[in-house]
């Protein structure tokens, strides 16, 4: 067999193998990293059509869920009420419009599961309303002092 390499047919089928194995490998290089290119461009373009289809998913979200305090503090019942609450810390315990209006807080709550909490605060009394009723267990609290209060009237939300 030693011989067989010394031959002129030994090195030339040596010398084609050897040049043929190199065509085929870097062809192959090339191939991987084209399909490897092809791939990831594929994949980003996946990816950034998932993107968008879950932003407005979510913007769709936020939308629906932004109109919902519009509707529940525009309520003729709510606005009665509230306008017509002047006094801090009254007894609201024989009042129908104050229990409907906490239990309607509290069915939103219940109906719509990505609340967590509604409330609304009186510039007349400084109190702050929740699902639960009246927060009134501080006499030094003032929902108009607090700093998300003066945000949500500097942003024209009275």
């Amino acid at each position: 067999m030693h011989n067989w390499f010394k031959s002129v047919v030994g090195r030339l089928v040596l010398i084609t193998s050897t040049a043929v194995l190199t065509i085929m490998v870097l062809f192959a290089l090339l191939s991987v990293r084209q399909v490897t290119e092809q791939t990831r461009q594929q994949v980003n373009e996946n990816l950034q059509a998932m993107i968008a289809a879950e932003s407005l998913k979510i913007v769709s979200f936020f939308q629906q869920l932004s109109a919902l305090p519009l509707a529940v503090f525009s309520n003729p019942q709510f606005e009665e009420f509230f306008s017509g609450y002047q006094t801090r810390r009254a007894d609201l315990s024989a009042n129908q419009d104050y229990q409907q209006i906490t239990g309607h807080f509290q069915r939103l709550m219940q109906e719509v599961p990505t609340i967590k909490s509604m409330f609304f605060a009186s510039q007349a009394t400084g109190e702050y309303f929740f699902e639960q009723g009246r927060q009134d267990r501080d006499n030094d609290y003032y929902a108009y002092n607090r700093p998300w209060y003066k945000t949500a009237v500097e942003l024209g939300y009275n």
